[in-house]
């Protein structure tokens, strides 16, 4: 039986991401200082998000055709974004 978190992910784009983004899907274990990328679930459609935790940096989330809702001038879809989103967690790790 596949989980709803698992369901989403085994349904959406998320290999064709991983590809896109040279990522490998995680395993769940510490990441450390790698590029990795986060799902998140907003109105229906799945976003990805990269991030690192030894790097501050800025990063939009991208839905599967890679289109960011954030850098479009509209802060009010971006800021809504951030407050109802649904973070899936950590899919992808950097390849090494």
């Amino acid at each position: 039986m596949i989980g709803c978190q698992e369901e989403i992910i085994a349904f959406g784009c998320v290999s064709n991401q991983l590809e896109k983004l040279g990522m490998v899907e995680s395993d769940g274990v510490g990441i450390g200082c790698v590029m990795y990328v986060e799902l998140y679930e907003y109105k229906n459609k799945q976003y990805y998000l990269l991030g690192n935790h030894c790097i501050d940096m800025i990063s939009y989330p991208l839905d599967c055709d890679g289109n960011t809702i954030c850098d479009e001038g509209d802060e009010e879809l971006c800021a809504d974004f951030w407050d109802k989103a649904d973070r899936l967690g950590i899919i992808g790790v950097e390849k090494e």
